[in-house]
């Protein structure tokens, strides 16, 4: 694990180097379905109309304005537009907790339930990937999709966020207390906030804009059939729907799975930040 970390964080060093990784950035982590595209398009929002960028955003060009980790020409556009606004970048990424990229380096960081991300996570497999064809009870238990992948996710950041240098948002707390959240999230990165500008970004990204947007223009090579809602990437976008997916028995194979492998480590960060375990 040691040198397959030592050699995916000198790849990611030697790809993006200079200037990229010289200029101040961040990291944005999060678990597959935990709430990323939705936080995504509400910062791009601001960023846009903070900076008058002229964009009409959608799933296509909102990757230039917060590009993914891997994905260096649509950072090199990001670099282009925030550099002359001295303005900092932000890069995306699902990648487990890597002492020798993260280490150092301020983390935004989402965390989401576990029984709503497995049930979105599903979705995400067997409708929009298409690349899962069992039912959701299968799904769960997969070492490499499911639970256990959760997981060893959480195991694996949770040391590092608990030292500080990072700013955690759940899912829930976005949900309910939105203008706050984004508010927090930009002093954060140290991107001057505005309450005015926060409702207009937080308005551009109501889910039900964002799934009209889906719609029409679809996510950038990505080819699924969009007028199935279970198959877009905006599918619900709702708190605690786990319920209509997860009978009894699927919730206590996942409350069993968190209490004998997550680490005490994962359960103090999850608590403290009241994401609920059993």
């Amino acid at each position: 694990m040691i040198s397959t970390n030592i050699v995916s964080a000198a790849r990611t060093k030697l790809t993006l180097g200079d200037p990229y990784l010289k200029y101040p950035h961040y990291y944005f982590c999060s678990f597959q379905k935990s709430g990323r595209t939705w936080l995504r398009f509400i910062l791009g929002n601001y960023l846009n109309i903070k900076f008058e960028l002229g964009l009409d955003l959608n799933f296509h060009n909102i990757y230039t304005v917060l590009p993914s980790l891997t994905e260096k020409e649509k950072i090199a556009e990001s670099y282009q537009l925030f550099v002359p606004l001295n303005t900092p970048l932000l890069f995306f990424t699902h990648s487990r907790y890597n002492p020798f990229l993260f280490r150092k380096d301020k983390v935004l960081f989402m965390l989401r339930s576990v029984y709503d991300t497995m049930v979105s996570f599903y979705f995400h497999n067997s409708k929009h990937h298409q690349r899962y064809e069992k039912g959701i009870k299968s799904f769960i238990k997969e070492p490499n999709l499911g639970v256990p992948r959760w997981i060893n996710y959480m195991n694996s950041w949770a040391p590092r966020l608990l030292l500080g240098n990072c700013f955690i948002i759940t899912y829930e707390k976005l949900y309910e207390k939105p203008v706050e959240s984004v508010n927090d999230i930009l002093i954060f990165l140290n991107i001057p906030p505005e309450i005015s500008i926060i409702r207009q970004a937080l308005d551009l990204s109501s889910f039900g804009k964002m799934k009209k947007i889906e719609i029409k223009d679809g996510i950038i090579d990505h080819n699924y059939d969009r007028n199935d809602n279970n198959a877009r990437r905006i599918r619900k976008g709702e708190i605690g729907a786990y319920n209509n997916y997860l009978d009894n028995d699927d919730i206590q194979y996942i409350q069993h799975q968190l209490d004998i492998n997550l680490r005490n480590k994962a359960k103090e960060l999850l608590l403290k930040n009241e994401i609920i375990l059993l």
